[in-house]
């Protein structure tokens, strides 16, 4: 048993054969209420290096394992937008927290817009 989770990403599941996986964690950010009601807040941390990539996540409050989290969306504030001059035709722009308070007030925030998509346990792997 390890406290991270092995994530890989696609954009269809089909395509996720060969990918290398990223070692993630989920992090509690606490509870807020949304539109629906209270939820949990959480953090996937994707990488484990400075420099790795978060995405806010909301779970109904249960006291069962967790099966679903919204996709929370992002509208990075301005001071915490970060810009270097492109590499060629990619961008450098990201948005940088400078705390886990900010994190935490930046999901509080979030929870309470129109989630992106869902993540659902679908059963375990083959």
């Amino acid at each position: 048993m390890h406290c991270y989770i092995v994530e890989y990403r696609a954009y269809a599941r089909e395509h996720l054969d060969g990918r290398w996986p990223t070692y993630s964690r989920l992090v509690s950010l606490g509870k807020a209420i949304a539109p629906a009601g209270p939820v949990e807040l959480w953090v996937l941390q994707s990488g484990a290096r400075p420099g790795s990539d978060y995405t806010l996540l909301a779970s109904k409050m249960t006291s069962t394992p967790i099966d679903a989290f919204d996709v929370l969306p992002v509208e990075c504030p301005r001071d915490n937008v970060r810009e270097t001059p492109p590499i060629d035709i990619l961008i450098t722009r990201y948005c940088s927290m400078n705390s886990k308070a900010e994190l935490i007030a930046l999901a509080r925030r979030m929870v309470k817009r129109r989630p992106l998509g869902r993540l659902e346990f679908v059963g375990p792997a083959e």
